[in-house]
């Protein structure tokens, strides 16, 4: 966002991107977006966030499940007058806390280096439906991560899992932009589910992909739920 000021009011830049191959602005959504203004730059700096913070949750999911054995503190834990469901219910909302902690810390920032060029009063309400949609897609890649923790049995299986699982959705996003034939790929593809450019005119996020995010977060919290409590900890006491 600090760049911005080098594409602020600047028709050489507009320019350019004609020039640009229409499928590569459609693959990186660049097609409908004018970079000159704050709003159509953040929506292009809110893709690059939204990928990052994807793959902050979902290790975050992985590692708070996780962690006790991979610090050998588990033996300690579970040892205690608590039933691994009640553990497992306290790491869960203190992992999710910290997503949320973590998308108010990134909003702000983002917010008060916006500010700095004078968007005008409807950038706010944008911003805002930006995160809040970002949230949805955040929790539902917290929700897989947590799942793959409880039901793999290696630490680092699972974090590799979860990094390749994020890649390999944002590339299939990619993909479905460019070849009109995979669009029935999209549920597949959480990255698809938000366009930030399109919100610039639109409030929410579709009925469809909010109740495809509601079932991911349902089923991948039960899943964890279910087979925790069964799990072989591979604790040597």
């Amino acid at each position: 966002m600090m760049e911005f000021s080098a594409y602020r009011d600047n028709p050489e830049l507009l320019q350019l991107l004609e020039v640009i191959p229409q499928e590569l602005l459609v693959a990186f959504n660049l097609s409908d977006v004018n970079l000159t203004t704050v709003s159509g730059f953040s929506a292009i700096t809110l893709e690059y966030i939204h990928v990052a913070l994807a793959i902050y949750a979902i290790l975050l999911g992985v590692i708070i499940v996780a962690k006790e054995a991979r610090f050998k503190t588990a033996d300690f834990l579970y040892v205690m007058p608590r039933s691994r469901t009640h553990i497992l219910s306290i790491k869960y909302v203190a992992g999710l806390s910290l997503v949320v902690l973590m998308i108010l810390m990134t909003g702000l920032q983002f917010a008060l280096i916006a500010s700095q060029y004078q968007p005008e009063s409807s950038y706010w309400s944008y911003l805002l439906r930006s995160f809040l949609n970002m949230s949805v897609l955040l929790w539902t890649f917290y929700s897989l991560g947590f799942s793959l923790a409880c039901v793999i049995k290696g630490t680092k299986l699972a974090n590799t899992i979860a990094s390749l699982s994020v890649f390999a959705l944002y590339l299939l996003s990619i993909m479905i932009n460019l070849v009109e034939s995979l669009d029935w790929l999209k549920p597949v593809s959480l990255f698809s589910y938000v366009k930030f450019s399109e919100l610039i005119t639109h409030d929410f996020m579709s009925i469809q992909s909010f109740v495809l995010c509601a079932l991911i977060i349902a089923l991948s919290t039960l899943l964890g739920f279910i087979t925790y409590p069964k799990k072989d900890l591979g604790l040597v006491r």
